[in-house]
């Protein structure tokens, strides 16, 4: 009689790959939940039935406001309006929140990040309404990181009625992202190390209707470190030296701070030093943005803007592309090799290595594939500045929004998170990186043109189907489920396979004797069923499975 068995079975094999993150942490945080804890107002502040500066909730909010704020972290924030006409206050115009005495020892690649809004009553002036941020490092004075200005865009005529935004330039004027009703994070490098640090945080709010908070201060050492930060691109630009760019791209899902960091060009033959780019301190114009979000980019050019280098491209870059105006020095479209640390002393290059390109990129355009981590050669023409080649899967979202479909045969696709696949798809190569599971539900059929590598596990769900025109390496997990206790003719779809695997990744039914529910069928014996057996010693050796068999 013929032997049932169990309804599902597996085909493993196993291939491992290293991968790094880089190394980011929130040492210190402030949200205003204990009153007076750790915080001081240090000018004016107080509130009557109109105007105010004071830490607050919704259900405090003055009886001339009604806070529609959302997004805050707990229950307080502090938050402010028409600051100077405060009742009991002392008549500045500037309400002022002091954080002092926070211990940054043995910190580097510091960042300030805080919940910002401004949306119940929007009325903000060009000239009369501000907010800044200031550090203070070790009382050596005070510096600026961070302010917010009326966006020019949003005002009347004479500039007021308007809507905050981040001032990104330094020129006075909101043009970054802007404030709504919603807590927004917003995050600045701070330069500099040293013990202790004090962070002041101004508003400047001269009339009624004019309304801002903030909350959620936190300090983090965010540096990189190998196989976080890694550079994708680097082009000779054909629209004139100074749009020449090589291009970050930021693997993690924190931002990263390139404020210790620096960018060596080195002699492609050699490896000789030639100069030594120190970011934060070496740029030639405004544009020293060396933060980079997560999973972002940061672009850095030969002395350009951003606006003048959008312009020369016919582009906008998004904003999850960050851009530093680099230097003159910085000969990125004259096959040079070029490498990332952070750390170290100034105009050397020293310290940590976070990349390297090892070899002269840049003649034409080169990009890097991450998951090979080899350079492809292209033309002048063909440079994609925030965005990259191929898709990437990472996060637990697409990089630059596109996805792979049944549209993407021509683009290779990599995976540095788990995915499900539910419709059809094609690639022409598939990489999935360690540690990392995709899966292929049912019905799904994958077409690869060229080759699949993983590194981490590919599921094959019952139903779903995987072509492969190239080579295929690394771990396959095929499921089949059998909807009855029938026996079903069936083969194995890969390469490699053997009975002891097979014994040891399922439960199979129970026969007479020894017998297990697997059976090879040949027509040119007399007895045609040869049986499995397991225990004590198998009737068919637990050999290799011949493919197709």
């Amino acid at each position: 009689m013929k032997q049932n068995y169990l309804k599902k079975y597996l085909y493993l094999f196993t291939l491992l790959l290293a991968y790094s993150v880089h190394s980011q942490s929130i040492f210190y945080t402030q949200s205003f939940e204990t009153e007076s804890s750790g915080y001081s107002f240090t000018n004016n502040y107080g509130k009557d039935d109109e105007d105010f500066f004071e830490r607050t909730d919704i259900a405090g909010a003055p009886a001339q406001a009604v806070f529609t704020y959302s997004g805050y972290d707990g229950n307080f924030f502090i938050a402010g309006e028409d600051i100077d006409s405060i009742e009991d206050g002392n008549g500045s115009k500037l309400g002022e929140v002091l954080i002092p005495g926070i211990d940054i020892s043995g910190q580097s690649a510091l960042t300030l990040t805080a919940a910002f809004a401004s949306g119940t009553d929007q009325d903000i002036d060009e000239v009369n309404d501000h907010i800044w941020i200031e550090v203070n490092i070790d009382n050596t004075g005070w510096t600026e990181i961070g302010r917010f200005e009326a966006d020019p865009n949003t005002t009347a005529a004479d500039g007021t009625g308007g809507q905050f935004a981040e001032d990104t330039t330094g020129n006075g004027h909101g043009d970054g992202t802007a404030l709504t009703g919603t807590f927004t994070d917003f995050t600045w490098p701070i330069v500099g190390t040293g013990s202790s640090m004090d962070v002041k945080i101004t508003m400047k709010l001269n009339s009624g209707d004019e309304e801002a908070a903030f909350d959620n201060v936190r300090i983090s050492s965010a540096f990189p470190t190998a196989g976080s930060v890694i550079i994708t691109e680097v082009l000779d630009s054909s629209e004139g030296a100074s749009y020449e760019y090589l291009e970050l791209f930021n693997n993690s899902s924190e931002i990263v701070s390139l404020s210790t960091s620096k960018l060596i060009r080195l002699d492609a033959s050699t490896g000789n030093s030639q100069y030594v780019f120190d970011f934060g301190t070496d740029e030639t114009n405004s544009s020293n943005d060396v933060l980079i979000p997560a999973y972002g980019f940061l672009i850095i050019a030969r002395g350009s803007d951003r606006a003048a280098f959008n312009t020369a491209k016919n582009i906008t870059l998004p904003s999850g592309v960050n851009f530093n105006g680099g230097h003159t020095n910085l000969y990125f479209g004259t096959g040079r090799r070029w490498s990332l640390k952070t750390g170290g002393t100034a105009d050397t290059n020293d310290g940590t290595l976070i990349d390297d390109t090892l070899v002269g990129v840049g003649s034409t355009k080169d990009y890097r594939n991450i998951f090979t981590n080899a350079f492809v050669t292209g033309s002048t023409s063909e440079g994609t500045p925030g965005t990259l080649e191929y898709l990437l899967y990472t996060g637990g979202a697409w990089v630059n929004a596109t996805a792979m479909d049944a549209t993407t045969g021509t683009k290779d696709v990599y995976f540095y998170d788990d995915y499900s696949i539910s419709a059809n798809a094609v690639a022409n190569t598939i990489g999935i990186n360690t540690g990392k599971t995709v899966t292929a539900n049912t019905a799904t059929q994958i077409t690869v043109n060229s080759d699949l590598t993983v590194n981490g596990n590919f599921t094959l769900n019952s139903g779903a189907s995987l072509i492969v025109d190239g080579s295929s390496t690394g771990n396959i997990t095929f499921k089949k489920t059998l909807d009855t206790d029938n026996w079903y003719l069936m083969s194995v779809p890969v390469s490699g396979e053997d009975l002891a695997n097979i014994k040891t990744n399922n439960s199979l039914a129970s026969g007479s004797g020894q017998n297990r529910g697997i059976s090879f069928y040949n027509n040119n014996t007399g007895a045609p069923w040869s049986y499995v057996q397991f225990d004590p010693s198998p009737v068919i050796p637990l050999r290799p499975i011949v493919d197709g068999q």
